[in-house]
């Protein structure tokens, strides 16, 4: 597990995210949390909270975690975006916001269900 911070040059308004990735199939990806900091003031977006699409991957539905399993060599997006009722009666939360902190976990999936090699 790792948290990931993004420094933005400019204080933002934040409407959605987009994640960029270029990585080997059978990556699986679990977003734990989602933090957007603003005035020193740490604002923690909901996963449940969460629309998340992506052009090749697939997804666990989860209300804790965002798990997203990557099954394509080529270059995949995965955009983050925040339920229409969420987003407009908090919209506060995603303004002037100058870091956001991801807390990720990636894994390598295993090609069988137990180890043929011993140690």
């Amino acid at each position: 597990i790792q948290t990931y911070e993004f420094f933005l040059n400019n204080k933002t308004n934040i409407n959605n995210i987009n994640l960029f990735f270029s990585l080997l199939p059978g990556i699986k990806l679990e977003i734990k949390k989602i933090e957007f900091i603003s005035n020193d003031k740490k604002v923690l977006i909901p996963n449940n909270k969460t629309f998340i699409t992506s052009r090749n991957s697939y997804f666990i539905n989860d209300d804790d975690i965002i798990s997203i399993f990557f099954t394509n060599l080529s270059d995949e997006i995965i955009r983050i975006n925040f339920k229409e009722n969420f987003y407009n009666n908090n919209k506060i939360l995603f303004n002037n916001v100058e870091k956001i902190n991801l807390v990720m976990e990636f894994n390598k999936l295993n090609l069988s269900n137990i180890s043929l090699c011993s140690n």
